[in-house]
């Protein structure tokens, strides 16, 4: 066989065609799209697709094989944003994706190779992206200019009056942006229209949203009073309309009337009253007259009077709207109390009522409610306060005791853990239950015995359980240890062994012995008073099973003590001798 082998390759922006590899003994035959057929061993070919070889040797023996041309064309997808100028954003960042190198191009023979390059002049930008297939894609974006600078305009020249008042001033502009005024003595506003008390030159400058700028001033002078004095009040408060928590005062919303000034004649300041253009003003105040009601009135008239006792008054009109609710003094948070509580110690908390618009205490009416809870014992005592003002605004406040049983009933027996013989369990006992606050409290009773069996012991637990009428349960258990039949006098206490080692001891003694029967059993010290000073055990013994305790005495001093070992209730005593 010739052992004919192929291999294609890959097409793309940059490779417009490829040589096709052969190999095999014999002559080549190539075939493949669009009519292509070649004889020559690694022919050239420009077109994607599957391409067949033959080759056929010289004992006219043929092997084929096939080689793949692909085609990678795709473009790397080029992307471009920009954005504007203005006149503080002095520079904008053009903003490129795409997957290759970059190459951008704009006015002024801008060129960058930067993914994300900075700009400031206006204009279309190109990116270029070339992919690593030699592919390339092209993006525009325009990067815009807004430099447009508002046109302001002020008010035409205007005179204030020759003592004191004031005057608003004009202004207009073609962009909407923020306004800043400058002025005598410090003057700054940022109102389109201020109101100016001073002669002087006021500039305004509007900064627009796109950081421009534009300005206009105007020059603000005062009248000659000429030989008149004007009136004492220049201008008077206009009437309002408030809310009654506002602050109408005159030195809040309510304002001042302006007052005409003191000029001296000329330059000379040292010249006496006389020569002043008019006469001081030695007096000022305001008072006050309530109209009506709901909304009510208040008459506010200013007066003042000069140095040659002319006298003049102004008058305000402010209307009150009174929608406010009176509010609530002297409340307190809500209480909770046990059920069996004495509620006649209860303090009820002292609320009044104020209304805020007339200042003047309110009265409060109190109503008490009683509101069950979820269990008999258990409810809520809700006190509820209501006050009206003079506009008939109300409110409301409540305070509440919350009455609550978590006390379970208290089982009212006299039992007691025991260990007893088989034929002597006793009958148990009829137990009672004491509840703080449910009178009619039942007690259950339950027994659970093991399998009684009266020559190896068993257990029995008796239970009484009470639970009152808002679910707390109480429970007493007794647990009683059944230990065989009663001692018929063989194998007794008698016949028991006790050792005490060491006897005489020094600092400790251990008493041993091995109970003849099973049942209960207790080891006490004595004094040589007869006086106990130790119980080094008081349980349950199993029959054969030894049992072993330490006795050490609590206080130094050599002495004899006294041992008694009672079992089932025979007992056996027996000395022991300390000495340290």
């Amino acid at each position: 066989m010739p052992g004919a082998t192929a291999q294609g390759g890959v097409l793309n922006c940059n490779v417009s065609s490829i040589m096709l590899v052969g190999t095999g003994n014999g002559t080549f035959a190539w075939s493949g799209p669009n009519g292509f057929s070649s004889t020559v061993q690694n022919p050239n070919v420009g077109a994607a697709g599957i391409y067949n070889l033959v080759v056929t040797g010289t004992n006219g023996c043929t092997s084929t094989a096939t080689a793949m041309v692909t085609e990678n064309n795709e473009g790397p997808g080029a992307q471009a944003t920009g954005g504007t100028l203005t006149c503080t954003n002095t520079n904008v960042t053009l903003i490129g994706s795409g997957n290759g190198t970059f190459a951008w191009s704009g006015p002024n023979g801008f060129s960058s190779i930067m993914p994300m390059p900075m700009v400031n002049v206006a204009g279309t930008y190109t990116l270029v992206v070339t992919g690593t297939n030699g592919c390339t894609s092209t993006a525009t974006t325009m990067v815009l200019y807004n430099g447009t600078a508002p046109v302001v305009s002020v008010g035409v020249e205007a005179n204030l009056p020759c003592e004191g008042g004031s005057l608003v001033i004009n202004s207009s502009s073609t962009v909407a942006g923020m306004y800043t005024w400058s002025g005598p003595n410090g003057f700054t506003s940022t109102l389109a229209e201020p109101s100016v008390t001073e002669a002087g030159i006021y500039t305004l400058v509007v900064t627009a949203e796109n950081g421009c700028t534009g300005s206009a001033s105007i020059e603000v002078m005062r009248d000659e009073c000429g030989g008149e004095c004007p009136p004492i009040f220049t201008s008077c408060p206009s009437d309002i309309t408030v809310q009654c928590a506002d602050d109408f005062s005159p030195y809040g919303e309510g304002g001042e009337p302006t007052l005409r000034d003191v000029v001296l004649i000329g330059d000379d300041k040292d010249k006496d009253k006389e020569d002043k253009k008019c006469p001081a003003i030695v007096d000022y105040g305001w008072y006050e007259e309530l109209i009506g009601t709901c909304p009510y009135v208040i008459r506010r008239t200013f007066y003042a009077t000069d140095a040659d006792g002319n006298t003049e008054t102004c008058v305000q009109m402010i209307t009150v709207i009174d929608d406010i609710a009176p509010i609530f003094e002297g409340t307190i948070a809500d209480i909770t109390v046990a059920c069996d509580s004495d509620l006649d110690n209860v303090e009820i908390p002292a609320v009044w009522a104020y209304d805020e618009c007339t200042k003047t205490e309110m009265p409060a009416y109190m109503n008490v409610t009683y509101v069950d809870g979820e269990c008999p014992s258990e409810y809520s005592i809700v006190y509820t306060w209501t006050s009206v003002d003079y506009c008939g605004n109300m409110s409301e406040t409540a305070w509440t005791i919350h009455v609550v049983d978590n006390t379970a009933p208290m089982i009212v027996c006299d039992v007691a853990d025991m260990t007893v013989f088989c034929d002597e369990v006793p009958e148990a006992s009829d137990c009672k239950a004491v509840d703080n606050c449910d009178p009619n409290v039942h007690v259950i009773f339950t027994e659970d015995k093991q399998d009684e069996n009266c020559d190896e012991g068993y257990m029995i637990t008796r239970t009484w359980t009470a639970m009152d009428a808002c679910g707390n349960v109480g429970q007493t258990v007794q647990n009683i240890t059944v230990v065989g039949k009663k001692d018929d006098g063989k194998g007794g206490p008698d016949e028991m062994t006790v050792t005490i080692a060491p006897n005489p001891f020094r600092h400790e003694a251990m008493i041993a012995f091995t109970p003849t029967q099973s049942g209960q059993a207790v080891i006490e010290v004595m004094d040589m008073q007869g006086r106990k000073v130790a119980q080094p055990f008081n349980g349950a013994v199993q029959q054969g099973m030894p049992v072993r305790v330490e006795f050490k005495p609590e206080r130094n001093g050599a002495g004899t003590f006294f041992y008694r070992i009672e079992l089932n209730g025979k007992e056996l005593r027996g000395r022991m001798l300390y000495q340290p």
